[in-house]
């Protein structure tokens, strides 16, 4: 479909959101597709998201995209373009499929993986290994991050 093609993002400079918007970048050239990426400073910048969402949005684009900072700046985010008649879709996560539901939110698709899943099957690695009372540190990533915060969960259930 002709038209831009939104995608708000986390973390300018964060390594792992800057090889995001590569990848889209790439991907839009190769197909002909006007992408346009608005990134936030940090993981947790969620009134800066925001206020990119109402940018995209008065931009009136075919579809926005976001990996939200938090679950309800993306739910706010993905009903107002709803709203106002804009495909959305979630990137990585955040926003679980309940919240969507509970939002009465039509997405067109995420891509994303089940953090708490990664978290448990980390575990399941480490117990495996055999070894009598391990001392474990658990990495989070980004402080207070809800990817962090699932694996962990995950990890300790």
């Amino acid at each position: 479909q002709q038209g831009e093609y939104i995608f708000l993002l986390r973390a300018k400079g964060n390594t792992y959101w800057s090889n995001v918007a590569e990848g889209i970048k790439e991907a839009a050239n190769k197909h002909g597709v006007k992408a346009i990426i608005y990134q936030t400073n940090t993981d947790s910048a969620a009134e800066e998201q925001l206020n990119n969402c109402d940018v995209a949005i008065e931009r009136k684009p075919v579809l926005i995209a976001i990996a939200a900072v938090n679950s309800a700046i993306g739910v706010q985010c993905l009903k107002k373009a709803s709203s106002k008649g804009i495909l959305s879709a979630v990137i990585d996560s955040t926003i679980s499929l309940d919240e969507i539901k509970s939002a009465k939110i039509e997405i067109s698709y995420t891509v994303g993986s089940d953090n708490y899943l990664i978290g448990e099957k980390a575990a399941e690695f480490v117990t495996g290994l055999g070894v009598t009372s391990p001392k474990i540190l658990i990495l989070e990533g980004a402080a207070g991050s809800d990817p962090g915060k699932k694996r962990a969960d995950g990890f300790r259930q």
